[in-house]
């Protein structure tokens, strides 16, 4: 079953997997657990952290102007992590060393 949700305390409860989308692209798909406890790309950490008593509060601002990339991350303009190639490429969906899918340049940097 697809569930399609904003609300990420009841994708918590509900889910096994979830799948991050930033802008209609995939950013992120862990296992529940490894996604809430240690999100890897920048803005799931924001959602997560966004998460009323997630107690990650100071960490869910997203900053503020930037826009899409063209071509590059969508998420770019507001990363506070965005180097060169975040701007330029599209980062492809990697597994990563906690054994989720992440499209990230600098997810084993971050």
């Amino acid at each position: 079953m697809l569930f399609i949700s904003h609300d990420l305390s009841v994708v918590a409860y509900l889910c096994d997997r979830v799948g991050v989308l930033y802008h209609g692209r995939l950013v992120e798909i862990a296992a529940t657990r490894e996604l809430f406890n240690a999100p890897g790309h920048p803005y799931t950490r924001t959602l997560v952290a966004a998460i009323p008593g997630s107690g990650k509060r100071h960490e869910a601002s997203i900053p503020a102007g930037g826009s899409t990339s063209e071509g590059g991350c969508a998420y770019a303009g507001r990363c506070p992590h965005a180097r060169d190639p975040c701007r330029t490429v599209m980062p492809a969906l990697r597994p990563s060393a906690s054994n989720t899918l992440i499209a990230c340049h600098r997810a084993g940097e971050i």
